[in-house]
This record gives structure tokens, sequence and C-alpha cells, in this order.
């Protein structure tokens, strides 16, 4: 077979053809050229990083005719035999193959002979790692105290199962992995020297491959080269290798962007026609993700799609995207298949994805369950079979979606009364029919789950617990009217806290308004023309202008005024590192758009660094919402459903609950 191998074949033959082991080919041939040897090297790496190559290299700097050299000439006989691995005074050892302390005894019995060719005699020990204790302890001597002509050069990808008295006796070189350009710009010179045609963008996909290993760059460059031809393209390479192309992450990030899970749907689908490694594309995932967060931090990116991505999506989304998608990558491989874990991945994305307004689910008429919806729900788990236990309150009441704000009424039988008053004909209905079944207590556990946007009212389930103790009979009595009361005041206390229901004064028109704040912390506050901007209305003007991610938080630590055609912006020094080049002319930018109406458009920018400042726009927002939280929390203890809450059932109010968005 006449074709040899582009890794053997392309092998480098001297320190100056080493790629990516610049520091070590430093260290090698300042020792060589100063005559400082050592008596025993230690080569470390991962596979294909280069240690036999190096040992190799190091055996004919050693032993080349015209001397001990840095750069042998590799046309003696001594480095051409070496070359070739025939040199009979270079024994390359194989030490998995040869772990018994029998074959190291044997192999150190003709130490003590010297060389027969060459200057040394040079023992070059593959993966020492697997030798055997014994093999190790028989080696300890000569390997601290050789015979001058003997030079020891050991390799091995896990030095950290060689005992330390071996360390200790050697000069150790850890090799690097390769860097993806290294290796591209390798490849590269390879093909062109093969006069094979090629993209630089179809090696990316093969470095990347390779995972800093050169020899398996290579392999892979040789599989490509059968599998493309004489031309290689980047959709041949990314089918050969069972990838895709990183479109589809961007197409990924644009429908998790817009809440399309469809979309998401297919452009997985699209992706599987094509049998990839879900695991590698959730690698390309992250990295994108990882570009997206460098260039938020560096303000500059090679990518024109990058630098796009990083002005669109926030920091605060961008994180939980990377880390959800991390841990979603470790649970991959307990998924009954690659691409169920995949899709889940990136369902769980879309669930937690902050700022989002989730669809409203289709109706189902499910029996024996309650059906939840939004993020609030009070639900009782009945079964209507009468020889089972259960409860009699089959009606759920729930609190819609933030973006609908209904009250939703479900019975166990399906019928779903939605937008009815707790009191109304359809609710007592149901009521009714329900206090007809024998309720068994024991087995019979309300679930009670509370608001994650409002005030959570504590011992509130004790209302429905009483309810259920009450109505043992077929029969309405007074106390059971009483129960009924209860859990009426108990939809009002829902409905109030969610801002559904009107109560009495001043404190229903300031409750309706908590559950769909306005984007602005302060809409009553007119538009602000630039002329008119000083330290007193720098806060309304940040919230008109729509600036978002680092350039808002220098903006809220900071104070501005205006000079003629200068805005004098005076920011605290503990933002200045966001202050990037882009990130100023981003501001500029988005800053005279506003303004272009008032004659904002030539509008020059002045940043100064300040170490203190009286009162930040920041500072200000914090005083506001926490004046808004104490407002909010004496409506609710000022309310009379709420007030008979706390009297007859001992209920509290969560002052940290409070959420006014």
């Amino acid at each position: 077979m006449s074709y040899q191998v582009l890794a053997r074949k392309w092998r480098p033959k001297s320190f100056e053809e080493l790629v990516g082991q610049k520091q070590t080919a430093k260290a090698l041939i300042n020792a060589l050229e100063s005559q400082r040897l050592h008596h025993a090297y230690l080569f470390t790496g991962t596979r294909g990083v280069g240690k036999t190559t190096i040992a190799r290299i190091l055996s004919k700097s050693l032993n080349c005719e015209k001397g001990i050299t840095s750069h042998p000439c590799g046309e003696c006989s001594s480095c051409i035999e070496i070359d070739q691995g025939n040199f009979v005074d270079l024994m390359e050892i194989d030490a998995a193959s040869k772990t018994k302390v029998e074959d190291t005894r044997e192999l150190l019995d003709n130490v003590q002979y010297r060389p027969t060719r060459g200057r040394y005699k040079v023992y070059l020990i593959d993966e020492v790692h697997m030798l055997s204790g014994h093999s190790f302890n028989a080696l300890l001597k000569t390997l601290e105290e050789p015979p001058p002509h003997v030079v020891f050069l050991l390799a091995t990808t896990d030095p950290q199962k060689l005992p330390v008295t071996v360390l200790s006796r050697c000069l150790q070189f850890h090799l690097k992995r390769m860097e993806q350009p290294q290796i591209v710009d390798h490849l590269a010179m390879i093909l062109t020297e093969e006069n094979i045609e090629f993209t630089k963008e179809a090696l990316l996909p093969i470095a990347k491959g390779a995972d800093g290993s050169m020899r398996d760059a290579l392999s892979l460059l040789d599989q490509a080269i059968a599998f493309s031809g004489e031309k290689l393209e980047l959709s041949s390479i990314l089918e050969m290798l069972g990838s895709i192309d990183q479109s589809y992450c961007f197409q990924i990030l644009a429908a998790i962007q817009q809440d399309d899970a469809t979309g998401l749907m297919d452009i997985i689908q699209q992706m599987s026609q094509y049998s990839p490694d879900y695991f590698e594309v959730m690698s390309d995932w992250l990295s994108l993700l990882h570009s997206i967060a460098v260039a938020q931090a560096t303000g500059n990116s090679e990518d024109n799609q990058i630098t796009e991505l990083a002005q669109t999506v926030s920091p605060a989304d961008l994180q939980l995207y990377y880390q959800l998608s991390l841990q979603a990558k470790k649970d991959m491989p307990f998924a009954p298949h690659p691409r169920q874990g995949f899709e889940m991945a990136f369902l769980r994305v879309l669930a937690f994805r902050p700022n989002k307004t989730p669809g409203k689910p289709a109706k189902k008429k499910l029996a024996n369950t309650a059906v939840s919806e939004g993020n609030t729900k009070t639900a009782t788990h009945t079964d209507n079979n009468p020889t089972h236990a259960g409860t009699d309150s089959d009606v759920v009441a729930e609190q819609g979606n933030q973006s609908d704000n209904k009250i939703r009424l479900v019975a166990s039988n399906g019928e779903d009364f939605e937008n009815q008053p707790a009191n109304s004909a359809s609710w007592q209905a149901t009521q009714n029919n329900n206090q007809a079944l024998k309720m068994d207590i024991k087995t019979s556990e309300p679930l009670i789950e509370y608001p994650a946007k409002t005030a959570v009212l504590s011992s509130v389930d004790q209302v429905i617990n009483e309810q259920i103790i009450n109505e043992q009979a077929k029969s309405v009595s007074p106390a059971e009217k009483r129960s009924e009361t209860k859990a009426d005041n108990l939809i009002t206390a829902s409905k109030i806290a969610s801002g559904e229901a009107p109560v009495s004064g001043s404190f229903s028109n300031e409750i309706e308004s908590q559950p769909v704040p306005d984007k602005r912390l302060y809409p009553e506050v007119e538009r602000i023309a630039f002329a008119q901007i000083n330290f007193d209305n720098w806060h309304y003007a940040i919230d008109q202008m729509p600036i978002a991610g680092n350039g808002v938080q220098v903006l809220l630590n900071s104070l501005a005024c205006f000079e003629g055609n200068l805005l004098k912006i005076s920011h605290l020094s503990k933002v200045t590192h966001f202050l990037t080049d882009n990130l100023r002319q981003s501001i500029q930018l988005q800053i005279r758009e506003y303004f272009a109406d008032d004659g904002g458009d030539k509008l020059a920018l002045e940043f100064i660094s300040v170490d203190a400042l009286p009162e930040t726009p920041k500072q200000k927002q914090i005083k506001k919402y926490e004046e808004d939280i104490e407002k909010a929390y004496q409506n609710l203890t000022e309310d009379p459903c709420v007030a008979q809450l706390q009297r007859e059932l001992g209920a509290t109010i969560d002052k940290q609950s409070i959420c006014l968005n």
C-alpha cells in the first residue's frame, strides 16, 4: 500500500515544524544549545498533541551525526533511521503491553551497555502510567542514576497515576491542547500542499471535532477527503460528522425570544433530518450563548450576527438560558432518547423565560381533578364516585394568567364556569350536588397553592378545611352557610389581591392598578424635552427613554444636566467598566433618536466618572418601590374582607410577598 496517512506523512521532523507547543520546544532548544541535558524527560498531555513526536525529535538532536544540536540535519543515517523507526539505539516501548516486572528487568539488563551506533541510548516509554507498581520500583534506581550514555523519554496521558518518586526524578513538560485556529491553519497548509480544494469554513467542524488533538484532526481530514472527494465543503463535512449548521442555533434563539413553541419544534424537526448528534448541537448552542455574553461584556465581536444578538437579548435572559441548557446537557444521558432530552431542554427554557406572556391553554374536561391555569390556583381533589372518599368542594377558584386576570371555576365533571361570581346560581348548584356525597375527611386533603405575585394570606386553608368538616349532612345547615360565606370571602380576597374584586373607598382604585402595572415607573409625568433635562428630572427622562441592558444601569447610577448642545452625564465610578466605546455610541445614538423631534439629533454626550452623587435615579426607584409596597400593605390591612380573615382565622400578610408587577 503506497498511500501514507496524513498523520504519519505530516508528522513534524524538527522543533520548528511543531504546532502549538512553542514553550516546550523553546525549553528543549535552549537545553540542547547550552548542553544542559537531563537524563529523564516526562512529556504529558492528551492524545495527539505531540508527545512521542517531540521525543523522536529530541532523539535525533542527541544522535545526529553532525553533533548534539537543536536543529538535526534530517539527512544523516541516524536521522533517517529514527524517522523510519528502525534506529538501533532508540528503543520505543509500549508500557501498556509490557507491564510485568520481568519485562522491565529485561529492559534494564541492557542499560549498562553502550550504544551501538549513536551517541546516546534512548529509551522511549509510551503510556508509562500503565506500568505495574513492581515495574516502577525496578525502574526507580536506574531512572535516578542512569549511565551517562542513557536518556529516558517517558510519555503519558495520565500523569496522576505515576508515583511521585518517578515524577521527582524527571524533567516534566506538559503539552497543551491545540487551539482551533492553530488546527485550521495547519490543515489548510496540508490541503494546499496536497492540491485539494477546500473552503476554510469546512475545516472549522473538523478542528472542533478534534478536541485539541492534531492527530485526531488529521484522521478526520483523511476521512473527509474520502467522503467528499477532491473538494471539501461545509455541507459534506457536517453530514460526515453528524453535525448541523450553526444557523439552526440562531433560529432556536429567535424562536425562544418570540415565545414560539411551535416554531421551535419545527426547527428541531428540520434538524432531525440530518440525524445530528444532539449532545454536539447542545454544545454549539452553549457556545453561541457564550459568544453573545462575551460580546455584551466586551462590547465587540467579529460576527455581525453575534453583535446584533448581544443588543437584543438581555444579559439576565442569556444567563438563564445558559444555566438551564448546561444543566439539561448533564441530564440528557438519562432521557429515553437524546432528542427527547434536547427538546425538553428548550421547552424548559421557554417555560422559565422571564417576562413572557404564556398562551392560554386549551380547556380540558377532566374527571376527579382540578384544571389549573396561570400562576395562582386553589384546588381540591375530589372523587365523584360515592363509594370513594372525596370532598364537598369540587369547584376550583383560580386566578387567571396575567394577560386576562379572570377567575375560573372548574367543576369536577369538567364544566367550566368562567368569569362567574362565587355566589352565582351555577356555583350554588354545584355546591348543593356535592353536599350529597359522603365525605371522608381523613383521606381528603385540600391542596392550596398561594399566588406568586400577590400578598400571601397564611392559614387561608382553614377556610376549606372548616367547610369540609361542617358539610357532613345532605341538607345545608347554618354552620354550612357560614362556611360557604367564608369560602366566598376567600375568593373575594383572591380577587382583591389580584385586582379583580371591587372594594370600597380609594383602596379599590389603587389595588386594581397593581396587577397590570405600566411599563414606566412614572407614567403620570409628561415627556421631557432634552433642553429641560437637569439633576432634578433626570430620573423621569431615563424612565421615558428606550434604553436597556448595561446602558440603563449606567444611566440609573448617574445624574445629568444640559449645557448648550451638550448633555453632561456624571456617573458613579462603580459602573465605569460597563462604558465600552460601543456602549457609549449606543447610548448616544438612542438618546439622539429619542429626542430627534426636539432637535436633539446633533446632541453630544460627555460621560464624567465621579465617586459620589446626591441621589441617583436608582436610589429614587428603590425609595418609590418601598413606598408603594408599604402603601399596598396598608390598603390590604384596611380592607374589610382581609380584616375578617385575619380576625377569624388568624391569617397574616407577608409583606415580603407583595409584588407590584
